[in-house]
């Protein structure tokens, strides 16, 4: 799959396994269709290279984690919905997952700042 500038950080694919979610350190996230190759949506937000992300357990929700300090929960339309600054990471966000259970949708991350929040 072609369309990053700069190094692919991270990949995931979606639970019903339709499409693939890319990080970059182009600073964007982009969603793949799997079946066609084609980017269905760029997400553009982060002022750093992004080094994760992660779909919620219905894939509408995606979450990611930036160099930037950041953590944005975006929908699939590539819409911000929500940038987490307070309380966040004092450093590189390296890692982002959601919660399995679409019930209780609750983000994990860990940072450069030895802390898992």
């Amino acid at each position: 799959l072609h369309g990053h500038s700069h190094i692919v950080s991270d990949c995931v694919i979606s639970s019903d396994g339709a499409y693939a979610l890319s990080a970059s350190w182009d600073k964007t996230l982009r969603l793949w269709e799997l079946a066609t190759g084609a980017t269905t949506r760029r997400f553009v937000g982060h002022n750093n290279d992004v080094l994760s992300v992660s779909f919620s357990a219905d894939n509408r929700q995606i979450v990611s984690g930036s160099r930037d300090r950041t953590i944005k929960l975006w929908n699939t339309l590539g819409d911000c919905k929500f940038t987490i600054t307070d309380k966040g990471h004092t450093e590189w966000v390296s890692c982002v997952r959601f919660s399995p259970n679409p019930q209780n949708p609750v983000i994990v991350s860990a940072g450069w700042d030895k802390l898992v929040k």
